[in-house]
C-alpha cells in the first residue's frame, strides 16, 4: 500500500475505505458508513468523506464519477486493501472508541446510584424496591467495569 495514502488521510475515513468489497462506491454509501461507524451528522460525514476523497484525488487516487445526486468513485486498487497496519490501526480505532462509550456509561452509572442513595434516605418506605434498582444497577457496573478493563488491557498490547 502506498505510504502516502497510509499518513495523509484521517483515521475514520481509513476505517471507512477497509469496510469497502469494492473498488467502486457509490458517495452515498461512504457517506452511510461514516454515519453509522461513527455516530456521525450527515453534515459531519459529507465532511469526512469529502476531505478523504479530496486527499486521495489530490495523489491522484480516486476517480469520480457520475452526477451530483449520484457521485461514484472508482478507487486505485492500492488504496482499498486489508492490509495488517490498516488492521492494527482499526483495532485501536475501534478500542479507543468503546473506551469513550464505556466511560460515558459508567459515569451515568454512579451518578444512578448516587441518586438511589439519596432516594433512600428521602423515602425509607421504598426502601426494597430501591435497594433492587440499587443491586440491578451495581450489577451493571460492575459488567462495564470488567469490559472497561478488557479494553484497556487489548490498547496496552
Amino acid at each position: 500500500m502506498n505510504q502516502g495514502i497510509l499518513f495523509s488521510s484521517s483515521k475514520k475515513f481509513r476505517h471507512i475505505l477497509n469496510q469497502l468489497t469494492s473498488h467502486q462506491v457509490l458517495r452515498s454509501d461512504l457517506i452511510n458508513i461514516a454515519m453509522t461507524e461513527f455516530r456521525l451528522s450527515e453534515k459531519q460525514a459529507i465532511g469526512l468523506i469529502d476531505r478523504g476523497i479530496y486527499q486521495l484525488k489530490y495523489q491522484g487516487l480516486v476517480k469520480a464519477n457520475g452526477k451530483v445526486k449520484n457521485i461514484s468513485y472508482q478507487f486505485s486498487f492500492g488504496v482499498i486493501s486489508h492490509s495488517p497496519l490498516h488492521v492494527v490501526n482499526d483495532a485501536a480505532l475501534l478500542l479507543s472508541s468503546e473506551k469513550q462509550i464505556l466511560e460515558k456509561e459508567l459515569a451515568q452509572i454512579r451518578y444512578e446510584l448516587e441518586a438511589y442513595q439519596e432516594f433512600l434516605e428521602k423515602i425509607p418506605k421504598q426502601k426494597i424496591k430501591i435497594m433492587r434498582l440499587q443491586q440491578d444497577t451495581v450489577e451493571k457496573l460492575n459488567q462495564l467495569n470488567g469490559k472497561l478493563r478488557a479494553v484497556n488491557q487489548l490498547l496496552s498490547l
